[in-house]
């Protein structure tokens, strides 16, 4: 008969889904397999108290010169029954989410109770009992830990600061003596940042603060890093200090869970979202990527190389911006790893990532952020060499020329188009990427309204978004800054091929190629725009 676990369902922080579904069955699986147990001890035990096997017993463990003082213990029934319940409790503690949510006090607790066998028997109402007790009261248990990471980052109590996490937090000696990040001081950001990814319905395993913050004060101290798709933003500055800003949207649904423990401290108003229209509300929903994965990007080094030449290899310097992980051994992570080192541009060869650019300058953003160009609201597809030296012969551009390339991605095409040309580009990431290839003038921005207000030019070379009608809105919009005698060459669906034409303008299209970008099937056409004299 299955165990009963009806346990109410309780919404926190806007979200019902923080907890698991305890499974009756497994629990019942238990029982069963407990009482099995106890009945083969206790049948061996009775049949150890026969008088002839207990001799028999004494000679199987007899030693030379050995005290048989404990032979006793090795009979006693009721520690057998307790070591029994304690494999039992460990178990059906790991069959559910109490532990994670544990203090970790009471989690020590526990552990140790279970280790020293000071548990009550695993019975089927004790276990009913305390598993039920324990599962009503995760909420507490979550709360409990919620305010010991606001305590360890902030050094207020919650009661002294009624907005909660709504305020800016303070940690001082984030960064050591030795310029090292402090690995306990960034388990309190790795605390916060789980209660974050449970939110997100993200699982978190491997958590990757320490990596985080040493990349904040390595290579942009003073500066706010966006972390987890932008829920919290770090600042780590050069003396150790560090400053914490959680989202609006994430804080609220932390002080709500705050409030289970303080429900006069925290007024009302910090424990709902905000209305303030200053703040996006956050996208719970988004897809990171996985935190194993990024534990894998945080791990790539440079190819290291040897002279093999001699009796031994001689180490001669490192192969330039060609990356490779620490470790060789693959993964179920390593696929997605090869698909995001794509996307940044990077081109695999054997077990080896090489880039056209430094990849150490985005890799800090990348993993702190966890997000990649996202293929279906940006559209991101890389325009391959032959096209874009195509979209550039066409263009003929000259050195005195004003050039746009309106979503620039990560510079396909700009790799044929003058360094100083003004690249515009909406996603973070690839603008990123496009700083660290050299490129003078990058704007990341939604093209179609930075183009409302934009100066006109020589020369614009484009690969639109195709989805939506975006390609047509963001050729239109791009024809619209055309100096006279200027030329736009873009890469557009065969669909729109006599369909964007107007006075004014010479139209020259191309024929239809297909296949034309890695992963899809789909057909392009190349046109030529030539924005007549007035």
């Amino acid at each position: 008969m299955s165990m009963s676990l009806a346990i109410p369902e309780r919404e926190i922080g806007g979200c019902n889904h923080l907890f698991k579904t305890p499974d009756g069955g497994i629990l019942s699986d238990l029982l069963e397999q407990y009482n099995k147990k106890i009945s083969e001890v206790e049948s061996v035990h009775k049949t150890l108290q026969l008088p002839q096997v207990s001799s028999v017993v004494e000679l199987w463990f007899r030693e030379k010169d050995k005290n048989y003082a404990t032979l006793p213990r090795r009979n006693n029934l009721e520690d057998m029954k307790l070591a029994i319940s304690s494999d039992y409790w460990q178990k059906a503690l790991n069959a559910t989410d109490v532990y994670q949510h544990m203090p970790n006090d009471a989690r020590v607790e526990w552990q140790d109770n279970i280790r020293n066998w000071k548990v009550p028997l695993f019975e089927r109402e004790i276990v009913a009992s305390t598993i039920m007790d324990l599962l009503v009261t995760r909420d507490r248990f979550l709360a409990q830990r919620v305010d010991a990471i606001f305590k360890n980052l902030s050094g207020d109590h919650v009661t002294n600061s009624p907005s909660g996490f709504g305020k800016r937090m303070i940690m001082n000696y984030m960064i050591d003596r030795y310029g090292s990040a402090c690995y306990t001081r960034a388990g309190y950001v790795d605390d916060i940042r789980i209660i974050i990814a449970k939110f997100m319905k993200r699982e978190a395993t491997v958590m990757n603060s320490k990596t985080i913050i040493q990349g904040c004060f390595d290579g942009r101290p003073g500066e706010w890093i966006e972390v987890d798709g932008g829920a919290l933003k770090i600042r780590v500055y050069k003396k150790g200090t560090a400053h914490l800003e959680v989202h609006p949207d994430i804080a609220w649904r932390l002080n709500d869970i705050l409030s289970i423990l303080y429900p006069m401290a925290i007024p009302p108003e910090f424990r709902k979202r905000s209305v303030d229209k200053r703040y996006k509300e956050f996208d719970l929903t988004q897809e990171l990527i996985p935190f194993g994965t990024l534990e894998l990007i945080s791990s790539l080094e440079l190819v290291r190389l040897y002279d093999r030449s001699g009796y031994q290899p001689r180490f001669t310097g490192h192969k330039e911006n060609c990356y490779q992980l620490r470790y060789d051994g693959r993964n179920r992570e390593s696929s997605a790893l090869d698909r995001i080192m794509q996307l940044c541009g990077g081109v695999k060869i054997g077990n080896e990532y090489q880039f056209d650019y430094d990849f150490l300058k985005i890799r800090r953003e990348l993993v702190a952020l966890g997000r990649i160009p996202d293929h279906v609201s940006h559209q991101f597809y890389p325009t391959q060499e032959e096209l874009a030296i195509l979209v550039s012969d066409l263009a003929e551009i000259d050195d005195h020329h004003d050039c746009l390339e309106p979503s620039a991605g990560q510079g396909g095409i700009a790799s044929y188009m003058p360094f100083n040309s003004t690249l515009v580009e909406i996603n973070a990431l690839n603008a990123s990427i496009l700083n660290a290839k050299g490129f003078e003038n990058v704007i990341t921005a939604d093209f179609l309204k930075w183009a409302e207000k934009a100066p006109k030019f020589d020369r614009i070379c484009m690969n639109p978004p195709f989805s939506d009608g975006r390609a047509k809105l963001h050729f239109e919009a791009a024809i619209e800054l055309l100096k006279p005698e200027g030329i736009c060459v873009a890469i557009l669906p065969p669909t729109l091929k006599g369909k964007v034409e107007r006075e004014g303008y010479k139209f020259t299209w191309s024929d239809v190629k297909h296949e034309q970008f890695i992963g899809t099937k789909v057909s392009v056409i190349v046109v030529r725009v030539e924005k007549l004299a007035a």
